[in-house]
C-alpha cells in the first residue's frame, strides 16, 4: 500500500467513525486527516516530478551515449 492509498484509507476510517465535527476531539482528528491529504498531495506531485526529471536524464544520457 502505497502513501495515497494509505491516506484514502485512514480517511475513509475517520469518515466510518462518523465524528462529531463541532468537538474538541472531532476538531482535531479532522484538522489532522485534512492535513496528512495535503501533505500526500504534496508527496505524489512531487514523486511525478521526479519521475519525469528521471525520464528526461534517461534520455539525455542515451542522446550522449
Amino acid at each position: 500500500m502505497d502513501i495515497c492509498e494509505k491516506i484514502a484509507y485512514i480517511k475513509g476510517l475517520a469518515e466510518g467513525l462518523q465524528l462529531d465535527t463541532e468537538s474538541k476531539e472531532g476538531k482535531i482528528i479532522t484538522a489532522i486527516v485534512d492535513l496528512l491529504e495535503d501533505i500526500t498531495e504534496e508527496i505524489c506531485d512531487i514523486e511525478d516530478a521526479c519521475d519525469d526529471i528521471s525520464e528526461q536524464l534517461d534520455e539525455v544520457d542515451e542522446d550522449l551515449a
